[in-house]
This record gives structure tokens, C-alpha cells and sequence, in this order.
């Protein structure tokens, strides 16, 4: 604060007000400035994602009638 009482009237030169923007937004801005249109294609399907999903739901069906077998031995035993 000066002597007066108001508000403090020192350089504040530093930090990201002076700039007009945050650093997370400068950043945001520089990284999206940078990425090229080839990057956003990549999220197509590819051979081995096809796969991979394929025996995912394999594997998630087998352990489903796994259950519903280990299920009906419990209950035809009562």
C-alpha cells in the first residue's frame, strides 16, 4: 500500500495478468495450433482394435455362462 491508504500501486509485472491470458490457456491455444489434421484421423478403426474387442467380448461371454453354470450347479444342489 502507498502512504495514502489506497490500493497497493506496485509493479506487478510479473505473472499472467500481464499478458492478458493464463498460462493454461496459452498452452491450450500453442498445442492446438500445432497438432495437425493427420492427428485427428487416427480415430478410426484399425485391425487391431477390431480384434482386441472381438476377444474382449469373447472373454466377457465366457466368464457370463461360466457364472450362469457355477449358478445352476449351486441351485440344482438345494
Amino acid at each position: 500500500m502507498d502512504g495514502t491508504g489506497g490500493e497497493d500501486t506496485g509493479d506487478r509485472g510479473t505473472g499472467s495478468k500481464a499478458t492478458g491470458a493464463s498460462a493454461p490457456d496459452a498452452v491450450a491455444k500453442s498445442e492446438a495450433a500445432s497438432r495437425t489434421e493427420e492427428a485427428e484421423e487416427v480415430s478410426g478403426f484399425t485391425g487391431s482394435s477390431v480384434v482386441r474387442t472381438v476377444v474382449a467380448f469373447l472373454a466377457g461371454l465366457g466368464v457370463f455362462f461360466a457364472l450362469l453354470y457355477a449358478l445352476s450347479i449351486v441351485l440344482n444342489s438345494y
